[in-house]
C-alpha cells in the first residue's frame, strides 16, 4: 500500500499534520501566528477576530443586544424592502422585452430600449444609495486625484480617451453596490446568480458577464473573451454599460493588493482605477475569513460604517502596455498599491481556500469529537451531506465524487506547512480517478481521527470539508 501510495502521490507517504511532540516543534500559539503572517491578506484584525467568533468583552455583548432587537429588524425590514422595489421595476421595465444573447450561456437586458434603460439605471444608483445608507454608510469619503499633466492627454480624441472598464480593488460585496450607485456598470458573476429570486433579473439589468468555470463546451468562447468584446464596446459607444471587474478575483482584508488577472487588460483600451477603503473601530466590513451569515448579522448590528473612495485619473496605456498585457497589468496594479498605501501580495484564491479550510478544521475540532474509521457508516460532513464510507480494514483509499478535480493535489500539499494543529496526521491526496457517472473523483487516504475531503461546488470552486460519524 505505501509503494502504490508513493507512486501516486509522487512522494513518500508522510503525514501531512504531524502528531509528534518533539522538542523542535513550535507552539500551538507560535504556529498559529506564522500562519496568519503567511495568509496576511485574510486575517481578520477588527474586535472580533478571526472568523469573527473571538472572545468579546461584557460591554460589546451589550451593545449586541441592543442592536439585535432594535437596529436589526428596522434594517433587516428596510432592506427586504428596497430589494423587492428594485426588483417590481426590473419586471416592469423588462415586459415585452427581449434579452440579449451574445452566446448560449449569456443573457441580459443591458441593450434595452432608450426610456427603459434610463428608469433601470437611474433607480438602481439610488436604491443602491438607499441601501448603502440602511447599512450604516450614512456618508462616503471620496477624493479625486491626478497624477500627471492635462497635456499629457492633450491630442486624445473622445474615443480614445473614453475609459472601457472600471478597474477596483475588492474588499467586500459591500463594493458592488457602491459601484451600482456610483456609476451602475456590469459585473462578472456566477452563473448560479442568474437563477436567484429577484437578485436574478436584477444581475441581468445591469448586463452582467456569468461564468461557469467548468463549462469548456465547443461553443462557449471564455469569460475573456466576452469581457473584452463588453470592454471593447464601452470604450467605443458612451451609451453602452462600462464593465466593473475586480482583477483580484476574491476579497481581502483591505489592506493587501492581490495578483490581478489580465482580463481587464486585454482589449488595450483605457481603464477607470478606483480604490475603496473601509475605516473601521469595533467590526470590518471587509468580506475576507467570515461567514455571510456572521458578517450581515455584525454589519447591521454596527450603527456607523465607514467607506472611502479615492479616485485616481483615466490610464491610458502606452504602445508597450497595449502589446503586453502582462505589462499593463503589473503597472496598474503598482499604481494602485502606490496610491491607495496597499501591500502587495503574491497570494490567491486557491491559498485563501487553504487558510479558510485551516480556519474550519480548528474550529470543528474545539466543537467536535473526531473517531478513526474502522468500518462501514455513515459521515456528516460540513457542507450539510452524509456520505456513506467503508473502510472496514483503514487502509484502502476512499473515493468521494466531485464535480471538477483541479487544484486538489496542491491544496493538500499547501496543508503540509505548519498548521497549528500538532496532535492531527492528514493523508496525503492521491491522483484523480472516475467514478461510473463520469464525474471526477479525488482520493483520500485516511489517518488518525481526521477526515479531509475536497468538495467540489456547483460553481466549481473546491474548499476543504471535514467529516464526522453521525
Amino acid at each position: 500500500m505505501a509503494t502504490q501510495l508513493k507512486d501516486l502521490a509522487g512522494s513518500d507517504v508522510s503525514p501531512l499534520l504531524r502528531s509528534e511532540s518533539t522538542a523542535g516543534a513550535g507552539s500551538p500559539e507560535e504556529s498559529v501566528e506564522e500562519v496568519e503572517r503567511r495568509y496576511a491578506p485574510f486575517v481578520r484584525r477588527d474586535a472580533y477576530l478571526t472568523m469573527g467568533r473571538g472572545p468579546i468583552p461584557t460591554v460589546e455583548k451589550v451593545l449586541l443586544g441592543l442592536a439585535l432587537v432594535t437596529l436589526v429588524p428596522i434594517r433587516l425590514v428596510v432592506g427586504i424592502l428596497i430589494l423587492v422595489s428594485y426588483y417590481l421595476v426590473c419586471r416592469f421595465c423588462t415586459l415585452f422585452s427581449d434579452p440579449n444573447r451574445e452566446e448560449e450561456e449569456q443573457e441580459d437586458y443591458a441593450h434595452m430600449g432608450r426610456w427603459r434603460r434610463e428608469v433601470v439605471v437611474q433607480c438602481g444608483r439610488l436604491l443602491s444609495r438607499a441601501m448603502l445608507f440602511n447599512l450604516g454608510f450614512y456618508w462616503i469619503s471620496e477624493s479625486r486625484r491626478s497624477l500627471w499633466d492635462e497635456d499629457d492627454c492633450r491630442g486624445l480624441t473622445e474615443e480614445s480617451e473614453r475609459p472601457g472598464t472600471i478597474v477596483s480593488n475588492h474588499v467586500s460585496y459591500l463594493d458592488i453596490l457602491y459601484h451600482m450607485s456610483s456609476s451602475f456598470p456590469s459585473f462578472v458573476a456566477k452563473r448560479s446568480v442568474a437563477k436567484l429570486p429577484l437578485v436574478g433579473l436584477i444581475s441581468k439589468c445591469l448586463g452582467c458577464v456569468f461564468v461557469q468555470r467548468e463549462s469548456k463546451t465547443l461553443g462557449f468562447k471564455g469569460v475573456a473573451g466576452v469581457v473584452t468584446e463588453r470592454i471593447q464596446q464601452a470604450h467605443q459607444n458612451k451609451h453602452a454599460p462600462m464593465m466593473m471587474l475586480f482583477p483580484e478575483g476574491t476579497t481581502t482584508n483591505g489592506d493587501f493588493l492581490l495578483p490581478f488577472k489580465t482580463g481587464a487588460f486585454l482589449a488595450k483600451a483605457p481603464v477607470r482605477l478606483m480604490i475603496l477603503k473601509y475605516p473601521y473601530s469595533r467590526f470590518s466590513p471587509a468580506w475576507d475569513s467570515i461567514s455571510g451569515i456572521r458578517h450581515i448579522f455584525l454589519l447591521l448590528c454596527q450603527f456607523v460604517n465607514y467607506m472611502e473612495v479615492i479616485h485616481l485619473p483615466v490610464y491610458h496605456p502606452s504602445e508597450e502596455e497595449k502589446e503586453d498585457p502582462k505589462l499593463y497589468t503589473n503597472n496598474v496594479r503598482k499604481l494602485m498599491s502606490t496610491e491607495g498605501n496597499l501591500i502587495l501580495s503574491d497570494l490567491g484564491l486557491a491559498e485563501k481556500h487553504v487558510y479558510h479550510s485551516m480556519l474550519n478544521a480548528c474550529q470543528a475540532l474545539h466543537s467536535r469529537s473526531w473517531i478513526k474509521p474502522t468500518s462501514r457508516y455513515p459521515l456528516r460532513c460540513m457542507d450539510g451531506k452524509t456520505r456513506n464510507v467503508n473502510n472496514a480494514d483503514g487502509n484502502n483509499p476512499i473515493i468521494f465524487s466531485n464535480r471538477k478535480e483541479k487544484h486538489a493535489h496542491r491544496l493538500f500539499m499547501s496543508l503540509n506547512s505548519k498548521f497549528g494543529l500538532m496532535w492531527c496526521r492528514l493523508g496525503p491526496c492521491l491522483k484523480s480517478s472516475n467514478d461510473s457517472s463520469g464525474q471526477s473523483a479525488s482520493s483520500v487516504f485516511l489517518q488518525d481521527m481526521l477526515v479531509f475531503i475536497i468538495s467540489m461546488q456547483s460553481d466549481g470552486e473546491e474548499s476543504i470539508i471535514l467529516c464526522s460519524r453521525v
